[in-house]
């Protein structure tokens, strides 16, 4: 496949380009179709210098060229295996001591690596941690370092404060450039899927893994297939509301995640010419997130440039031949492109940032090997100053290194007076800017700055109580609130997780806020328990706070602590944990290494205390990493036991369809009298009594239990008829208790079990193969709703409440709230008084009405939907299609009869409003608080977004 793509024969390739509108996202497809599913292409380089590879046979892309230099080879092609000389082996913390694990158990243990000057080692991933497996892996990268005498190892010891370490850089990637380790022409592989980035030089960069990164250390060699290219030619001046992040996820977008798989993306232009090395870095950092093997930049002035005083190695660039053959070409017009973001969950579902205005967002973070350079923030910054606000949602700032942070605090952003970075965030309500590191980009321990996934608060209920859940309460992630009604005590269980140590400030004062907002919507009489890890240190006595501290405490007051103490004063709380005296054991609640404290607790009202029987810690038991279970005791008041409730018997009209839709019609007219006279109600009884009787006998009724918790919707007669006989069998059995019973019970148990999974398979089947009709629609949302209505907290309105948002418990109170709501719903804003209610129906004066006529109730008829909720007469609106014309007839003469007596059915007048509330929803799937959803967006967006809290086009402040 490798040779008839490049053979020696340029004329046999047709000169096949794209060329992509960025505005409207679409591209003029010039390809047709070819074997083996390449898209061949060959398309003209520009005039670089001659090629440095020697003698040329056949003219090369850049990256062939890279790799024949490296493997010693004059000639390479697309699909050749080639052992390539490594120039650099970059690995880091994740990925460094299992490389160097693999390296001793292939090589030996006093092994040495084959060039201690060609090995880079840069910790960046999880440093700013407690965690000691993280810790641990820093270890083993210094005591390696120190074995083999590593020149570039960026260590650092002191994790406290980073700016005490010289040695430490920051995010490997950008280190790299800034250290000088990237040279046109070179060979660079690194432990890191985002190694690409190196490619912005003009060299062959790539990431590898742990079992190739041991071979490199013993022998700095490597086994590589040679990619095929794709060039990307990106012309027109670039938008000043622009940055190479909106060029390479216009770019994913438009070839996909998948499209260049094992490839090498070359992008070239005169767009690309003007970049600066910081977004050249950026463009080519995510050609992995499209599949790309490596992305590279044609090395020029500005990568020259770049690199002095940075490198005293020589390098030698390599280009393209003018003659050099592509897989394909993309040609895009950058001058016409506007902001774009890529949507959950994909790099490229792409979308112009304009289009999601109204996707609200809950914070921002601008770092990471992508958007946390030099260049990165001062955009952000651009858009700050620019808007002259403060931003919405939390906005968190990770420099990738120490050379970027410190840039944030001395280097002037343009045009701002002689501000810099970090003064224009701090008065835009950012974040301070965090150590240099990784960041949250991939997670980490709990600790970890800003980490997306941090823990939510939850409540676990027994389901003995769960039936006496009323209502459900999500504050954010860190606060959750349950309301339940026993008997005729309203009790509040409250579940609480407070900002750890070493968050900013104004999370801690956002979470305790929340939580007194939560308290104070409590009405008087109602009983609170608040639960949960308050990280804070209340001590061993109360000093002052002897109504909320009960003198049994331990260890020493701190700062949080404090705020705890301040916080339950103020609420008229008490903390039950200090009330009990207790060994210091059944206190501890929190226990890492030698590390023993307090920090989780329980909060009562004090007028509550009487409840509370005991509060301590299971010493024993662990119920997450590090914490103890504490317990209360409780006392309530005996609660009569609850029967569960029947459901009423339901006529099956779902089976009115077919065979027996014909037999229900038959049955109908064969039973009705045909009578036409007599009074509305009267025609309407004994219409719906016939109804309902034949139903019975032809749909059939079930039997009024509730849910079984079983999936048995498709289930049929073979197969209830198969469980009938498996349970009189099974009945037969426990009567006797002998082997023939026995023996009889299996038999019917297993054909059972076959029935079951030949009606659950034929069921299913007859789904997929009617999905594309309407019935096939109405089945697919059925089971997307049972499974919606399974996340919910709870299925239904549980508790009636008071103007002032107090539960009603005794019958007569709620009887006369909903007797106020539907006396309001009906009558404000009509003009009515109570004295109108009296009146006698023949003293009302009635307007003429026109006669109903038949073709109006068929359009009423067809305008109404199939599979809806009947009312209380039981009879829904498929029984008034089935019955056809004859239903016609006698439906208009029965609305006719009603506008001429003014009367009603008496059966119409029990009729209820079914009150429907949007309130109660979760929707699962998000993240951070709302667990992954991402928006990819570049520096300009994301700073436009977090002054608004939605996603938005940066042009809204930089024109």
């Amino acid at each position: 496949m490798a040779s008839s793509l490049l053979s020696p024969s340029f004329t046999s390739f047709p000169r096949i380009k794209k060329d992509v509108s960025l505005s409207a996202f679409t591209s003029q497809r010039c390809f047709k179709a070819l074997p083996r599913r390449i898209i061949r292409c060959a398309v003209a380089a520009p005039q670089r210098q001659p090629s440095t590879t020697g003698s040329v046979r056949t003219a090369m892309t850049m990256t062939e060229k890279i790799l024949a230099r490296a493997s010693e080879k004059v000639q390479l092609t697309p699909g050749d295996n080639v052992w390539v000389n490594v120039d650099i082996l970059m690995t880091h913390d994740v990925c460094g001591p299992g490389s160097i694990g693999i390296f001793k158990r292939e090589f030996g243990d006093d092994a040495k690596v084959w060039d201690r000057e060609k090995l880079v080692i840069i910790p960046d991933h999880y440093i700013f941690t407690s965690d000691e497996r993280a810790n641990r892996n820093v270890d083993i990268l210094r005591d390696f370092c120190h074995e083999q005498n590593i020149k570039y190892f960026y260590d650092i010891k002191d994790l406290s404060n980073f700016k005490v370490n010289p040695d430490y850089k920051g995010v490997c990637h950008v280190a790299l450039a800034q250290e000088g380790h990237c040279r046109p022409g070179e060979v660079l592989l690194g432990t890191d899927s985002h190694t690409c980035t190196a490619g912005a030089f003009g060299q062959f960069a790539t990431g590898i893994g742990n079992t190739d990164a041991g071979f490199v250390l013993g022998t700095g060699k490597l086994l590589l297939k040679v990619p095929p290219t794709l060039r990307f030619v990106m012309d027109g001046e670039m938008p000043d509301y622009l940055l190479s992040k909106d060029l390479i996820l216009q770019i994913i977008g438009e070839i996909t995640v998948a499209g260049a798989t094992y490839k090498s993306m070359e992008f070239v232009g005169t767009t690309v010419e003007s970049l600066t090395m910081e977004e050249r870095m950026t463009l080519c950092n995510m050609v992995v997130e499209a599949g790309g093997k490596n992305g590279v930049v044609p090395a020029d002035s500005t990568t020259f440039k770049y690199l002095e005083g940075k490198t005293s190695l020589p390098y030698e660039p390599v280009y393209s031949d003018d003659q050099a053959r592509f897989l394909a070409e993309y040609r895009f017009d950058v001058s016409k492109l506007e902001p774009v973001v890529a949507k959950p969950h994909s790099p490229d579902n792409r979308a112009l940032a304009r289009e999601c205005k109204d996707v609200k967002i809950d914070r921002v973070y601008i770092g990471s090997c992508t958007g946390g350079k030099t260049e990165d923030f001062m955009a952000a910054a651009k858009v700050f100053l620019a808007s002259g606000k403060q931003v919405k949602v939390p906005t968190f700032l990770v420099p990738a290194t120490q050379k970027v942070w410190m840039d944030l605090y001395s280097l002037p952003v343009p045009g701002s007076g002689g501000k810099t970075c970090s003064q224009i965030f701090e008065e835009a309500g950012c974040d301070t800017p965090a150590s240099p590191s990784c960041g949250a980009c991939l997670g980490g321990p709990k600790d970890t700055y800003a980490r997306m996934n941090e823990p939510k608060a939850r409540i676990i209920v027994d389901k003995e109580w769960k039936k006496d859940v009323v209502d459900v309460r999500r504050v954010g992630d860190r606060i959750i609130a349950l309301k339940l009604v026993v008997g005729q005590d309203t009790f509040n269980v409250i579940s609480g997780y407070a900002p750890q140590v070493g968050l900013a400030e104004h999370f801690k004062v956002k979470f305790w806020e929340d939580l007194k907002g939560v308290l104070q919507d409590i009405p008087q009489g109602e009983k609170v328990f608040l639960g949960g890890d308050l990280n804070g240190h209340v001590g061993s006595v109360a000093r002052g706070f002897e109504g909320v501290h009960g003198g049994f405490g331990l260890g020493e007051m701190n700062g949080e602590g404090k705020s705890i103490l301040e916080f339950s004063e103020a609420l008229d709380l008490s903390i039950a944990n200090t009330w009990f005296k207790k060994r210091e054991d059944h206190l501890i609640t929190y226990k890492s290494g030698g590390t023993c404290s307090q920090i989780d607790f329980f909060l009562i009202r004090k007028s509550d205390r009487k409840y509370c029987l005991n509060c301590k810690v299971i010493p024993e038991e662990s119920l997450t990493t590090q914490h103890r279970v504490l317990v209360m005791d409780v006392r309530i008041r005996d609660r009569a036991k609850r029967r569960s409730p029947m459901v009423a018997p339901r006529i099956k009209w779902w089976h009115l369809k077919g065979e027996k839709q014909g037999i229900f019609q038959q049955k109908i007219w064969e039973g009705w009298c045909g009578q036409s006279q007599g009074s509305a109600n009267d025609l309407w009884n004994k219409m719906s009594q016939e109804i309902i009787k034949v139903a019975k006998e032809t749909l059939g009724e079930s039997r009024g239990f509730g849910p079984r918790g079983k999936e048995s919707w498709w289930w049929n007669e073979s197969v209830q008829s198969k469980v009938r006989v498996k349970k009189e069998c099974f009945k037969e059995w426990s009567r006797c208790r002998n082997s023939e019973t026995w023996d009889k019970y299996k038999i019917a148990r297993n054909e059972t079990k076959k029935a079951v999974s030949e009606a659950r398979a034929q069921a299913f089947d007859g789904l997929y193969q009617a999905l594309g009709t309407r019935d096939g629609e109405r089945s697919i949302y059925r089971l997307a709703k049972g499974r919606e209505r399974k996340t919910r907290d709870l299925d239904q309105v549980k508790c009636v409440k008071d103007e002032e948002g107090k539960v009603l418990v005794h019958e007569k109170d709620i009887k006369e709230r909903w007797k106020a709501y539907f006396h309001n719903l009906f009558n404000d804003g009509y003009g009515y008084d109570s004295s109108s209610l009296d009146t006698r129906e023949e003293d009302r004066n009635y307007k003429y009405y026109r006669r109903i006529q038949k073709q109006e109730v068929k359009e009423a008829l067809k305008r109404m939907s199939n599979g809806k909720a009947v009312g209380p007469d039981n009879i829904p609106i498929e029984v008034w299609k089935t019955l056809g014309d004859r239903g016609l007839e006698w439906l208009t003469k029965l609305f006719n009869e009603i506008m001429r007596s003014k009367r009603m059915p008496e059966e119409w007048r029990r009729s209820t409003l079914v009150c429907v509330s949007t309130t109660n929803r979760n929707f699962p799937g998000r993240m951070g608080h709302k667990e992954g959803q991402i928006y990819l967006a570049s520096p300009y967006t994301a700073a436009a977004s977090a002054l608004t809290g939605y996603v938005t086009d940066p042009r809204e402040f930089l024109q």
